[in-house]
């Protein structure tokens, strides 16, 4: 992420620097420091792509043909619980993809898994493996927790079951009380968003 940003603060830098008069070559040396080749490869790691015009000096950027025209993919697995409703168990856009609340729910079943709280949150993240695995990711590129829970118990069981699927702090999370779900049986769901960007 601190990559991609730094990406995106230089090709911006390069794109004042040319407009002032300096060459293209000038920015060779921050963009190389960043890790990128060129400045066309920090561009396509943007979602962009780079115009170097030599006879006026000038540097145009705009969105890359696949970037611009990228439309969201419906993520689907028969190894993660169904969605209970008229929705997908994932969206997939570009590096990014977002989840739906998962649930203690079996694959292929509408049904909970009979067994304890601690087991029923352990199937919903077992969920959320299968579906990020579908879309090509891990649980290690979770950057967002969303969980919602029924009670405060909740709150140690569903913070022992996450810690055995990710470690550290290198995500954001967001733990919420809500009054029930659809279904009275449900107590705790969670949703996520993965990203992995470009190298």
């Amino acid at each position: 992420m601190r990559r991609l940003f730094l990406a995106a603060v230089l090709l911006a830098s390069a794109v004042l620097m040319t407009s002032a008069g300096a060459g293209l070559a000038e920015e060779a040396a921050p963009v190389e420091a960043a890790g990128y080749s060129s400045l066309e490869s920090l561009a396509g790691a943007l979602g962009a792509s780079v115009v170097w015009n030599g006879a006026t000096g000038t540097l145009s950027v705009s969105a890359s043909g696949a970037a611009s025209q990228a439309r969201p993919e419906i993520v689907s697995t028969p190894n993660a619980a169904s969605p209970t409703g008229p929705f997908s168990q994932a969206m997939k856009s570009a590096q990014w993809v977002h989840v739906s609340g998962m649930r203690g729910i079996l694959p292929n079943t509408n049904q909970q898994l009979a067994e304890g709280d601690e087991a029923r949150v352990r199937q919903t993240f077992e969920n959320i493996k299968a579906i990020l695995a579908e879309a090509g990711m891990t649980m290690q590129d979770v950057v967002r927790f969303n969980a919602f829970v029924t009670d405060r118990a909740y709150f140690p069981v569903y913070g022992r079951v996450r810690s055995r699927y990710v470690s550290g702090d290198a995500f954001a999370s967001t733990l919420v009380i809500v009054s029930g779900f659809t279904r009275p049986e449900f107590k705790v769901e969670v949703e996520v968003t993965a990203a992995r960007l470009p190298e």
